[in-house]
């Protein structure tokens, strides 16, 4: 989840064409996937999650200090993915900071469509954060990836299309350690942002890297098709990069991750 930039004309135009793009989309893929089954080709695969975070962080801010409840569900068929993801809040700590009491809420709702093929992917995500008071959120990305090289390195470039906001692009690495079933993956993040994203997330008047993001999970197979993933996760923003208002520097939480392909 990003800091939200204020509502303008072309933003609710804007918003208008994502969800009748998303809802196009949807139809495309029960189209998509009724032809591939009846043609014997790729069915329509659906993917349920459900994370339980300690803390909610994105790019180093702490922007929930509380658990957090994060349920989601994809679409996938023929390289095509359409996601619907969401935070709900467990507690009140956000209450100063929001119009209404978050407890039991749902403070970001996200839909993101994509599609990919091999070692490289497209898409747009639609971001909006009922009852926090910020405006609706929106930004296009592409990424590529080499998983046979070691690390498996994937960079993905992200911009909303906006000189307020900024371009940044996402460095991320994983490893695992053991053999399959059985072992410990390994994840790190690095993100570089232009001159207006880290001045908009983080108040850092000049590019450059802005934060950093490790993990560390093992996933756990469970009955009935599901798997859960316990992780350990640790981030910091770089030096300069923390804003005023922002006291912690690093951060660590954990989760529990539920993972179902029906």
């Amino acid at each position: 989840m990003a800091a939200l930039p204020s509502p303008d004309l072309n933003g609710i135009g804007m918003s208008m064409r994502v969800t009748i793009l998303f809802r196009k989309a949807a139809i495309l893929l029960v189209c998509a996937s009724t032809v591939a089954q009846a043609e014997g080709q790729e069915k329509l695969s659906t993917t349920v999650t459900l994370d339980l975070a300690s803390k909610y962080v994105w790019h180093g801010v702490n922007l929930v200090n509380d658990w957090v409840v994060q349920p989601g569900v994809s679409f996938s068929t023929h390289g095509l993915t359409l996601a619907l993801w969401g935070s709900m809040e467990g507690t009140d700590w956000n209450r100063p900071n929001y119009p209404r009491n978050p407890r039991g809420c749902f403070t970001d709702v996200e839909a993101s469509l994509e599609y990919g093929k091999d070692n490289w992917k497209v898409g747009i995500n639609d971001v909006h954060c009922p009852g926090t008071g910020e405006a609706r959120y929106r930004e296009w990305y592409a990424g590529l990836s080499a998983e046979q090289i070691w690390g498996a390195p994937e960079l993905t470039v992200y911009t909303s299309g906006s000189s307020r906001t900024g371009t940044y692009a996402v460095l991320g690495l994983s490893h695992s350690l053991g053999r399959e079933g059985k072992s410990l993956d390994l994840g790190a993040e690095i993100t570089y942002g232009d001159k207006p994203f880290n001045d908009f997330v983080h108040g850092r008047q000049r590019a450059g890297f802005s934060d950093l993001q490790l993990s560390a999970g093992m996933t756990l197979s469970l009955s009935k098709g599901w798997s859960v993933t316990p992780s350990l996760h640790y981030s910091r923003i770089f030096k300069g990069s923390r804003s005023p208002g922002e006291p912690r520097q690093t951060n660590a939480w954990l989760s529990l991750g539920f993972e179902s392909e029906l």
